[in-house]
């Protein structure tokens, strides 16, 4: 339990935004570009931070999916409708994801605390800090984790309702093994869905994305979602030297335009000079390129998450001369706790952080450093844990009953044995 408590004071803290949470006895009103479904309700979910495997999987999030349309929006608000009263205070984690299947990648997440008194069948908004950019024709997921109540179950336990699956767009699901309301990449749908609204607006100006995988290092330029754009030159800054020239694959590497390699003549990308980990950059001195809707153009690795201040600035001159700052997305495709990258989270990975448990500076993620503050430490630990087992990487050694606490009693251990070896060299 106290494991379990520790991983729901990690998720928060991922969460560096805090939403503005609301209730209303009438739902919102569906008006512009808002996705909502206020089907008759056929049951509900409990809901409560517990271990997700008690009765009825309360400790698992509550969660929908839906499809945009046609142009890009921005996500601003959630509502679900909840069946029962409840007393504050209560604490909620929000994620924002892309849906692939039953895997859920997060893009965005933010927490809000509930400080006022519920009634039946309120509808619950939990209204985003930062709204989420969403692309056209994409399946996108939201849910809701119930971190922590103050109030005891007596008071009121939330079920959320949920109706037939009427909407055609997607369904309602669940998500998380760790319990506590700690989501994760895996979610489970039911033939249903929640009673929902999403609160959409037509998207900012278009701008270019550099999304950056701050574990592997590997960096892409991404369109935006219902506009190609055209650039003549880019560069990305980094204050802290993040960034890696060796790795970098650049447009004149790949031949971007198609004009054959570089040649001085500028009819085409060519590197700037001085590329190091402060600075990249390429121009098109005689033309443009173009990328497209929602296109992915890879630049390597250019990246160095073993420095990973994610400090990274990413500017681009457009077609018509302006020069534009883009946006620059964190975003990792390896699960929280592989050390090796293998796509499963296993012994091999519990191997790795041990031996460097204790490390004080200097450590990669390789090593065990799940949480990227360049130490390996329980709460590192305690990220392994709550991904113990996941993965398809290749058949995962599943712990047997109890093997968690193992976990646990062994990093009990190596702080014992550290705090000795500590005292021993006084």
């Amino acid at each position: 339990m106290a494991a379990a408590a520790m991983a729901a004071v990690t998720f928060t803290a991922a969460s560096a935004n805090a939403a503005t949470m609301t209730n209303s006895p009438t739902p919102p009103t569906i008006d512009g570009l808002d996705i909502a479904s206020y089907g008759t309700t056929t049951g509900s979910d409990k809901w409560w931070p517990d271990v997700a495997t008690s009765y009825g999987n309360p400790g698992k999030t509550v969660g929908q999916t839906f499809t945009t349309g046609s142009q890009g929006v921005r996500l601003n608000a959630i509502t679900f409708q909840v069946t029962s009263g409840t007393q504050p205070t209560k604490t909620y984690a929000i994620r924002v994801g892309e849906v692939s299947g039953a895997t859920f990648t997060t893009i965005a997440s933010e927490s809000a605390t509930q400080g006022f008194v519920t009634a039946n069948n309120d509808y619950w908004t939990w209204t985003l800090d930062t709204p989420v950019s969403l692309f056209p024709d994409t399946v996108y997921g939201v849910d809701v984790g119930f971190l922590s109540s103050t109030s005891s179950w007596e008071t009121g336990i939330p079920y959320v309702y949920y109706t037939a699956n009427v909407y055609s767009g997607g369904t309602s699901f669940r998500s998380g093994t760790a319990g506590n309301g700690i989501g994760d990449s895996s979610i489970t749908a039911t033939n249903a869905d929640r009673v929902f609204h999403l609160d959409l607006t037509a998207a900012a100006p278009p701008v270019l994305t550099l999304r950056v995988d701050p574990v592997t290092g590997a960096t892409a330029m991404r369109g935006h979602s219902s506009q190609s754009i055209s650039f003549s030159y880019y560069e990305i800054t980094s204050a802290a030297g993040s960034l890696d020239s060796s790795n970098w694959v650049s447009l004149a590497d790949q031949d971007f335009e198609g004009h054959g390699p570089a040649n001085g003549s500028g009819n085409g990308w060519e590197e700037a000079g001085g590329a190091g980990s402060g600075a990249l950059a390429e121009a098109y001195l005689l033309g443009d390129s173009t990328i497209g809707t929602g296109q992915s153009v890879s630049l390597g690795n250019g990246y160095d998450p073993d420095v990973g201040a994610e400090d990274l600035v990413f500017t681009y001159l457009t077609d018509s001369g302006k020069v534009i700052e883009g946006l620059v997305e964190y975003i990792s495709s390896v699960i929280p706790g592989d050390a090796n990258w293998d796509g499963v989270v296993d012994a091999a990975d519990y191997i790795a952080l041990k031996r460097s448990f204790g490390m004080a500076s200097g450590a990669r993620y390789q090593d065990g450093d799940f949480d990227g503050d360049h130490d390996v430490d329980w709460d590192d630990l305690v990220i392994l844990q709550g991904s113990f087992g996941q993965g398809t990487g290749g058949t995962p050694t599943i712990p047997e009953p109890g093997s968690a606490m193992l976990l646990v009693f062994g990093a009990a251990a190596l702080l014992r044995r550290r705090a000795s070896i500590g005292r021993t060299g006084q």
